[in-house]
């Protein structure tokens, strides 16, 4: 019974651990977006 409790703290811990890198993905993922819409504006203003 211990072990089955051990392997689903570890799950547990590994779910959270998965869905924080999702999270910071995503944000990086919109940072970038919003970096190349400032670049392209950038690279239009020198056109």
């Amino acid at each position: 019974m211990a072990l089955l409790v051990e392997v689903q703290t570890q799950l547990a811990y590994q779910e959270d651990t998965v869905r924080a890198l999702n999270e910071a993905l995503a944000e990086q993922q919109r940072e970038i977006l919003l970096l190349r819409r400032q670049l392209q504006l950038l690279k239009q203003r020198q056109d």
